[in-house]
């Protein structure tokens, strides 16, 4: 999850479109490899605790896809400025 924050924040400060494009499919990348990570953890969870913890990690991460996707959007419309508010 580093590594995706990471490419999100290089796609804010990337000097042309092609480097921002480039940094958030990273970002993108990176964040898709953590859910499918868990999704094969989970089939091998057999308590139903950490079932649930994991489906509260996954409700989690939704919410930071949303976050950065918004701030990936901004940075690659040229709007590095509200993307670092964001």
């Amino acid at each position: 999850m580093p590594a995706s924050g990471r490419a999100e924040k290089n796609a804010i400060l990337a000097d042309d479109h092609d480097e921002a494009q480039k940094h958030a499919t990273s970002a993108r990348k990176y964040l898709g490899a953590v859910v499918e990570q868990l999704d094969l953890f989970n089939k091998v969870v057999v308590l139903e605790a950490m079932k649930k913890q994991i489906h509260e990690v996954k409700q989690d991460i939704d919410g930071l896809t949303k976050g950065r996707e918004q701030v990936l959007q901004l940075a690659l419309a040229g709007k590095d400025a509200e993307a670092k508010v964001e």
